[in-house]
């Protein structure tokens, strides 16, 4: 058992349209190409990633406008080497000699390199003050890599939110990789292998009448539709963008208590790095 924790696109903190500045960088170069450039690390498109010019190091801060509590932050692409050191620091002021927060992220070893599927990077502040993580400025910094140009996907970050139920995930093989058919002018049907994988998460939630609404209310806040940053704890720790991928339908109630399934599809990693 374990409880599914996530950012919700409210609590968001990245887009510059919640205040303050976009994204700079701080140490290393931003390819030139808009595709690639800045303002790819406040969206919550996991195809659209911020790239380097060079294999690293790289660090981008942010100024918030004013002081704000941050409990969560993931970032759900990237092409940092395994093993690496990923710092997400929380200051008063642009000045990082000795940050109020300083949370760090060991690079997990990737699911799959070919084509490029890596494991998410999280960053819990919840073990710190409140007033403590509750700051102006945020700093993301990465080591060079050995070889490949460095790149994020979008930065998710802000207050973390938390199905209060008793959830059994499973997450199954991360061997789905994304096809396309396109028909012809004259009707012949033609395959593309795109080589983006997908994950999906499963799970089992048993709830009250309570729980199955709050559920609902979430299933519903965007059509089905809910691109957040996302992590399972304990059982899995990764973090990802997810849609729902099944329907909300409560199999059966007995007395006030609700089992149904529930089903996430991450979304497309994109472009390979």
């Amino acid at each position: 058992m374990s409880r599914a924790v996530f950012i919700h696109p409210d609590d968001n903190l990245s887009p510059v349209a919640t205040g303050g500045s976009e994204w700079a960088a701080q140490t290393g170069a931003v390819d030139s190409d808009p595709n690639y450039g800045l303002t790819k690390l406040g969206g919550v498109d996991a195809a659209m990633i911020c790239k380097c010019t060079t294999a690293g190091p790289f660090a981008v801060v942010r100024d918030l406008g004013s002081a704000k509590q941050v409990d969560f932050a993931v970032i759900p692409m990237h092409s940092c080497d395994a093993g690496g050191v990923v710092r997400f620091q929380m200051a008063a002021t642009n000045s990082w000699g000795a940050p109020s927060v300083d949370v760090t992220c060991t690079v997990p070893t990737w699911f799959v390199t070919k084509p490029a599927m890596p494991v998410g990077l999280l960053f819990d502040l919840r073990g710190i003050a409140q007033a403590t993580r509750t700051q102006r400025w945020v700093r993301v910094s990465a080591p060079a890599n050995a070889s490949k140009i460095l790149s994020f996907g979008p930065i998710v970050f802000g207050l973390v939110r938390e199905l209060a139920r008793n959830i059994s995930w499973g997450l199954q093989s991360p061997e789905t990789v994304l096809s396309a058919v396109g028909e012809t002018p004259l009707g012949g049907r033609v395959g593309y292998r795109l080589g983006t994988l997908r994950r999906s998460l499963k799970g089992t939630v048993k709830t009250t009448d309570v729980g199955r609404e709050q559920l609902r209310t979430l299933y519903h806040a965007a059509a089905g539709v809910t691109p957040f940053g996302f992590a399972l704890d304990p059982a899995v720790v990764d973090g990802q963008f997810v849609f729902w991928d099944a329907p909300y339908a409560p199999a059966w109630t007995f007395l006030d208590f609700h089992v149904f399934e529930v089903a996430f599809l991450e979304q497309s990693r994109g472009r390979p790095l």
